[in-house]
């Protein structure tokens, strides 16, 4: 049975519908997302966890040449900076294989070409141990995007009831452990595609998407939420009062790409020119979480007029991924084609004709239902830690939503 959702945050990136009731145990437990309560392993193409507790790092010397692949652990910081910081401290460019969430301990493989002979130490500690990097091994290849097989996690549930109930609770989430391996859940991207604390990386996509450049920037730089600091919050005030070096000023350095932006503008770029400056990464970051957010009302929208997750998966195992730019792709007569064209013509106000932006939109399709890997727990005290893998583009916090519904607290 689908369950319509109307959480605001859900609403804001999508996800407009529960799929699976029948694991909801958010009666019984909580999660609170951060970096002490969700671990997140990377499983490489090889099956080897990303787990510094399970691999030997050693001191190497890399030639000229040479591979070396890298095993990468942070929190509080996002995957690109991570690695755009870890790169400048060794002088190596890393590569890596996906990006991984900035409000969780993330651990995952990245790889290094040796341009010149260096000796590398085992381990590496920086930006005060937010990141940590090991020292594992010469590799054959360097990493590309999607170069990997899943996820491990590993995610405190918090108990809420009285110790006398929690037996109760442990049989009602041991039955939907032993449940998961046969469901079928719905794919959708996870909030961390779009942002939690500020929910606005597919508006900024959107705006990009149909040549307002002038809104992307607002979007980037101004636009003041609740959400974040005071200073943030000033800094983002400044900017939409025309104070740009004022609010260049009070922009921490990690908000980088904010910072960046203000110069392109200082320096009397417009605002077209300031967007296309940026590198086809992040822009491609943008447009595509503006995809993830049409893919995710297209899914909500399949299930709703389907029924089950099993019926839509049956009629569309994969989607394309939604393109305002090129929709009339979308020629064969099916269900799965026209579901898309509906949902992009419905939710696109314009296209952009620039090539330079058509061409950051994904071709590829993306499966529309995935299965939980290995489901375990271990109870620990009067809370549980819940384990799993999942397939590569899959989210964890979507399996969350579902078993805990409101009880799921995002930062």
């Amino acid at each position: 049975m689908i369950v319509k959702c109307d959480r605001d945050l859900d609403v804001k990136v999508g996800l407009l519908v529960y799929a699976r009731p029948e694991i909801y145990i958010g009666n019984y437990f909580k999660h609170s997302k951060g970096p002490n309560s969700f671990y997140v392993y990377e499983v490489s193409i090889d099956a080897r966890i990303a787990d510094p507790n399970a691999l030997k790092p050693a001191s190497i010397i890399c030639r000229e040449g040479e591979i070396v692949e890298f095993l990468l652990c942070k929190e509080h910081i996002s995957t690109i900076d991570a690695v755009n910081y870890a790169s400048k401290e060794l002088k190596l460019k890393l590569t890596y294989a996906g990006l991984k969430d900035s409000e969780a301990y993330t651990c995952q493989f990245v790889r290094a070409l040796c341009t010149n002979e260096v000796k590398l130490n085992s381990h590496y500690s920086l930006l005060n141990n937010r990141i940590r990097l090991y020292t594992i091994s010469k590799a054959g290849e360097l990493l590309s995007r999607g170069s990997l097989l899943g996820n491990y996690f590993k995610i405190l549930l918090n108990y809420l009831g009285d110790a006398s109930e929690f037996n109760k609770a442990l049989k009602a989430l041991d039955k939907v452990v032993n449940e998961l391996p046969k469901l079928l859940l719905p794919n959708f991207f996870g909030y961390q595609r779009f942002g939690t604390r500020r929910p606005l990386t597919h508006l900024i996509g959107k705006a990009i998407a149909e040549c307002k450049f002038e809104e992307a920037i607002r979007y980037i730089v101004g636009y003041p939420l609740k959400t974040e600091s005071e200073k943030v919050t000033a800094a983002r005030e400044a900017f939409e009062r025309g104070e740009l070096k004022e609010s260049l000023r009070l922009f921490p350095r990690k908000f980088w790409i904010e910072r960046l932006v203000i110069r392109k503008l200082m320096r009397g770029l417009s605002p077209k020119d300031a967007i296309l400056s940026l590198s086809r990464r992040i822009l491609r970051l943008y447009v595509e979480a503006y995809q993830a957010y049409l893919f995710n009302i297209a899914l909500s929208t399949g299930l709703l007029e389907c029924g089950s997750v099993e019926e839509f998966g049956r009629r569309c195992r994969v989607l394309p991924m939604p393109d305002p730019a090129g929709s009339s792709r979308y020629v064969k007569k099916t269900y799965c084609c026209d579901l898309i064209t509906r949902v992009t013509k419905s939710r696109c106000t314009g296209t952009c004709d620039i090539d330079e932006v058509k061409k950051l939109f994904s071709k590829r399709a993306r499966p529309t239902y995935f299965r939980v890997l290995r489901p375990a727990y271990e109870v620990r005290g009067n809370d549980v830690w819940l384990k799993f893998e999942l397939p590569s583009g899959s989210y964890a916090t979507i399996l969350l939503r579902e078993m805990l519904r409101n009880n799921l607290v995002l930062p």
